[in-house]
Parts: C-alpha cells; structure tokens; sequence
C-alpha cells in the first residue's frame, strides 16, 4: 500500500462542490481529440494534452498537478463547460 499526501488540483463542480469523475462524463477520447483540434491544449509542462487524453477515461475525482498553468486549468474548465 503506497500512502502519500501531496498538493492536487481538483476538478469539481462550482455550485454543488462535488469532484468531476472523468469516467462518468460521457466524453469519449474521441470526442476531446476533436475538440482539440479547434480548442488547443496550451502548453505546459505539468500537464499535457496527452495526460488530458489519459485522464479523460480513469476513476475517481480527476486531480491536476499542483503546478498546472492557470491557462490549462481554464482550457479543462471551459472544455467541460462545451462537453458536458
């Protein structure tokens, strides 16, 4: 059992303050490719638009880098907002 305590954005739900459960979106990997094409992933090092890619299809509340740009932080924000 590995047990740590680390600094984690999390992703939630502003008015009911419940965490974003990628797998229960209904978005398909497919889908964010798309959206990638018109809606570009900025660049960071923390956190790509490959993690996205990953992290779009795994359980549990969807946490970010502690480090994430503010840019992607709003980009995942606004791509749930179109998606949802």
């Amino acid at each position: 059992m590995g047990i740590r305590v680390e600094r984690k954005l999390v992703v939630f739900e502003s008015i009911t303050g419940v965490g974003i459960e990628p797998e229960y979106t209904g978005i398909t990997p497919g889908q964010l490719r798309a959206y990638m094409i018109g809606n570009p992933v900025p660049i960071d090092s923390e956190y790509s638009k490959e993690d996205i890619l990953a992290d779009i299809r795994s359980s549990g509340v969807w946490f970010l880098p502690d480090k994430t740009s503010e840019a992607v932080q709003d980009w995942v924000a606004q791509m749930l907002s179109d998606l949802l």
